[in-house]
């Protein structure tokens, strides 16, 4: 549409960080069943390294501690968010540099199709790249739905690319 309203927020909702949680939660299940006095007293890995239960029940509640933190630092941060407003193309993740697009260094958005084998089947995922004048790819996620982020993104360039010259000679 024309008349969007900038800025245009893409965020990962809560489905993102309660995933993480119930992830944690079946985590945490399992470590309190490995610490059990039911379960064996050691625990061989690949079949070759052989440690107490009770050490392998620490370590993987130091996963799940791991898991939940993650979880929270998704649903504190509201990250990834991708940012659409009138300097250009905003991208934060949760871990990592920010990535920042002025309007005049897009060139154009791709959707890129990859397939994720997997042992029972594969996973189709949409990847959005945003271009940009120097030939570079930036990826803006895959966590909204890559019709709808490719349009927006068209259309707010669409409208700040008509809107620069009219800048430029108003100056």
């Amino acid at each position: 549409m024309a008349d969007d309203r900038l800025p245009i927020v893409f965020k990962a909702g809560l489905r993102v960080g309660l995933i993480c949680f119930f992830c944690a939660a079946v985590g945490g299940v399992a470590t309190y069943a490995k610490l059990s006095a039911e379960y064996p007293s050691s625990v061989t890995f690949a079949h070759f390294a052989t440690i107490d239960g009770r050490t392998a029940g620490w370590l993987f509640a130091a996963l799940t501690a791991l898991l939940a933190g993650i979880a929270v630092m998704a649903l504190v941060r509201g990250c990834p968010r991708l940012v659409l407003d009138e300097s250009g193309i905003a991208f934060s993740r949760c871990f990592g540099a920010p990535v920042q697009i002025p309007w005049s260094r897009f060139v154009d958005v791709e959707v890129k199709r990859m397939v994720v084998p997997s042992s029972r089947r594969s996973a189709v995922v949409d990847v959005v790249y945003v271009v940009t004048a120097d030939g570079g790819r930036e990826s803006v996620g895959n966590v909204w739905k890559a019709s709808e982020l490719e349009d927006a993104i068209r259309r707010v360039a669409a409208r700040m690319k008509a809107a620069q010259p009219a800048r430029r000679q108003n100056a």
